[in-house]
C-alpha cells in the first residue's frame, strides 16, 4: 500500500513539474482532451486577462486554443499560422494571478490582474 501511494505521488508531482516552456507546450497541445479551438479571437476580447495579453504580444496574429477552462483556471494556448504555439497565458480565477509565457523568451508577465 506504501509502495503505491509512493507511486502515485511521484507520477503527480512529475506531472505538474514545468521542464521548459517548449516541452510543456507540447505536451499540453498533444492532450486533446479538454481542447477547443477558435479561428476567431472574440471570444478572447471578452476575457479580463486580455488587456494584458494585448500589452505583450497582439493576440489578434495568433489562433487561439483553449486548454482548460474551469472554475479554477484558464489555459489558452497562442498559436501562429503554422500551428506552432508561441505563447501561453494560464489564469487562476481565485486569485485573479495571470502568467503568459513565450515558447521563445520563457515567462514574459506573472501578477495579479484587476
Amino acid at each position: 500500500m506504501k509502495k503505491l501511494t509512493l507511486l502515485l505521488s511521484i507520477s503527480l508531482f512529475l506531472t505538474c513539474i514545468n521542464i521548459t516552456g517548449k516541452s510543456e507546450t507540447q505536451a499540453i497541445s498533444n492532450n486533446h482532451s479538454h481542447q477547443q479551438n477558435y479561428s476567431h479571437n472574440q471570444e478572447v476580447k471578452n476575457l479580463s486577462e486580455y488587456p494584458i495579453l494585448n500589452k505583450h504580444f497582439d493576440v489578434n496574429n495568433y489562433k487561439t486554443q483553449t486548454v482548460t477552462d474551469n472554475s479554477y483556471k484558464r489555459i489558452i494556448l497562442f498559436k501562429n499560422n503554422k500551428g506552432n504555439v508561441k505563447f501561453k497565458s494560464i489564469y487562476i480565477k481565485n486569485t485573479d494571478r495571470l502568467k503568459v509565457i513565450s515558447t521563445n523568451k520563457g515567462l514574459i508577465y506573472n501578477g495579479i490582474i484587476k
